[in-house]
């Protein structure tokens, strides 16, 4: 992971992102999200074996209204308002995200884009929005090494 700590890292908006991080690393950034008051929510995607289901995980851990379309469309909209939440700042930490990226590639590639893109248009805002998604600690390290 990054080598500043997460507390001051979570209050640095031109920071904010989309990170590879492990299993382990989650606890620390719930704790970090927590003490910079930001929007914290895990979603785990154990078991996500669908589109559908991946869309309803967010749609439950950020507490979308009711109209939310359960498309991607409609996920990019949604992200980038997130008034409902009365937050400046927001993290969210998918666990298990491997699996998901293991069987729905395409779909998950689209999921860091629209990610990528709502943490851009909050950090314009100087609202900083985090995603990070875990890997297994191995494949993290491949990672780090390639």
């Amino acid at each position: 992971m990054n080598e500043i700590p997460l507390e001051e890292l979570l209050t640095q908006a031109e920071n904010a992102g989309v990170f590879f991080v492990t299993g382990s690393d989650l606890e620390a950034i719930e704790l970090a999200a927590q003490h910079n008051d930001a929007y914290f929510s895990g979603i785990d995607l154990q078991n996500c074996n669908s589109k559908t289901q991946l869309l309803e995980a967010l749609s439950d851990g950020l507490n979308f209204p009711p109209s939310f379309g359960k498309n991607w469309d409609a996920l990019a909209d949604y992200l980038s308002d997130l008034s409902w939440l009365a937050s400046d700042a927001f993290v969210i930490c998918f666990a298990n995200s491997h699996h998901y990226r293991d069987k729905h590639e395409e779909d998950f590639k689209t999921l860091i884009e629209i990610l990528e893109e709502a943490s851009a248009n909050w950090s314009e805002q100087q609202s900083p929005f985090w995603a990070f998604l875990s890997l297994p600690d191995e494949e993290f390290e491949q990672m780090q090494v390639d």
